[in-house]
């Protein structure tokens, strides 16, 4: 069952349809879950269901015809504000909330100064923060006003990955919607529609990797990630991995891109792959021999596959060791990403990482 395109989100679907037939809509939402499962397109959905001219929001059933939810699909709508992350920055900018300090146009401009206004059109006023993650504290706090003396008829939304980044002064005046992450024939069903996806057969493989998002998929199949994501497999394929190579291709596929967000975009999938393949080799040290078989065919494709075979070698000569190691390998791994997230200097995050995957084996870490 789908509502408006969106696969996977019944829960959130039903929550907001008896919410609204009760008339108890609340001033501000979190929406929280991984990447890539439909937050964005559901706030949009919503906010077309709330301005639609032609249907009642407790029906749930935007027309997607007329002018509001037009403007609302194409983002002109003037009751609608919506603020992302700039591509030069690595945190939300503070004057996107509440104007330009040095302009004079502090608390005069910006996202809360707008939802603040009184709607010009659908009788609402909408707020979309995309990226609500990269509130810098000071933005954060920012909120908080417009989140304690909301205005009236307006509507907050936040947008986040990753809960725990928010301020609990935000979390615990927001209603937190939980989106679940998409089963594989979801993600395969959307791949298969998009006109986008430079390599659907290499995107629909991937979807079976741990935890793997639409988005991620997608980026991973594309060309120059393909490629870089076989070169880190044929590296970590050697445990210890070393050290210079590994530092090496990670930071040339890493300055690839100029704008902070996309640097620290393929920082995080290179240290969720890396723990993902490390989890992989765990799942066969600790488990039995039909496990470790079954593990080896369903979802790795020949590059894993090899990676993984060659890896496995390290595994039988202590079994007991390899297990300490490959959990270090993995904490290591996931702590780089979280250092990641925040914005510690890049070459330091990568050039730490690699020596710490060596030292994981000799627990001089």
């Amino acid at each position: 069952m789908s509502w408006q395109g969106i696969l996977g989100q019944d829960a959130v679907v039903e929550g907001f349809r008896r919410t609204l037939e009760r008339g108890r809509l609340a001033s501000s939402y979190l929406f929280a879950g991984p990447a890539g499962v439909g937050k964005r397109t559901f706030a949009l959905k919503l906010a077309q269901t709330l301005l639609c001219s032609r249907s009642e929001p407790t029906e749930m059933a935007p027309c997607g015809e007329c002018p509001a939810c037009q403007q609302v699909l194409v983002q002109t709508h003037t009751d609608i504000q919506i603020v992302s992350l700039p591509e030069d920055k690595k945190d939300i900018p503070i004057e996107l909330l509440i104007g330009d300090k040095k302009k004079d146009r502090r608390n005069k401009e910006g996202f809360c100064y707008n939802l603040s206004r009184k709607p010009l059109r659908g009788g609402r006023k909408i707020g979309i923060i995309d990226d609500a993650d990269l509130l810098n504290e000071a933005g954060a706090n920012c909120l908080l006003k417009t989140l304690e003396e909301p205005p009236p008829r307006s509507l907050l939304i936040l947008l986040s990955t990753n809960i725990s980044r928010q301020l609990a002064t935000i979390r615990s005046r927001c209603q937190i919607m939980r989106f679940r992450p998409l089963t594989e024939s979801h993600l395969q069903e959307l791949i298969a529609k998009s006109e986008a996806v430079e390599n659907p057969d290499r995107a629909e493989m991937l979807v079976g990797l741990e935890h793997a998002g639409l988005a991620e998929s997608i980026l991973w199949s594309e060309e120059p990630f393909w490629n870089f994501r076989q070169e880190l497999l044929n590296l970590l394929a050697h445990v210890p991995p070393p050290v210079e190579q590994l530092t090496q291709v990670v930071q040339s596929f890493i300055e690839q891109e100029k704008a902070p967000a996309e640097r620290r975009k393929r920082m995080q999938l290179t240290f969720r792959l890396t723990a993902f393949f490390y989890r992989t080799l765990l799942r066969m040290a600790v488990g039995t021999a039909a496990e470790m078989e079954a593990t080896d065919t369903p979802h790795l494709d020949e590059t894993l596959a090899l990676a993984v075979s060659k890896a496995r070698k390290f595994l039988e000569s202590d079994q007991n060791s390899a297990i300490e190691s490959l959990t270090r390998m993995i904490d290591r791994s996931l702590a780089a990403e979280q250092h990641t997230n925040q914005n510690a200097n890049p070459a330091t995050v990568v050039g730490c990482w690699a020596e710490d995957l060596n030292g994981c084996l000799s627990a001089q870490i």
